[in-house]
């Protein structure tokens, strides 16, 4: 799909998306790319391209940093002994 613009409209996705995912299911691909053009400035736009599928390790990993962000800490109120 082309010519989707900065936010693309859920609807206009779903259709192409589940051809994609499809075809991967059936093994007609091996993987499922996305590329877009990320803007820089008006001069510079960067060539990306994604992995979407199959999923790889590496977009499941956590810095040690971002395990202590999303850590969960439970609070009892009151203490036990109250």
């Amino acid at each position: 799909m082309i010519q989707l613009g900065d936010r693309p409209i859920l609807e206009k996705l779903i259709g192409p998306v589940k051809v994609q995912l499809d075809a991967y299911s059936r093994g007609e691909v091996d993987g499922v790319y996305l590329a877009y053009s990320r803007f820089v400035n008006t001069m510079k736009q960067e060539t990306v391209i994604e992995q979407l599928l199959p999923l790889s390790a590496e977009r499941f990993a956590q810095s040690e940093e971002e395990r202590r962000a999303y850590a969960w800490d439970y609070l009892y109120e009151p203490d036990r002994s109250a």
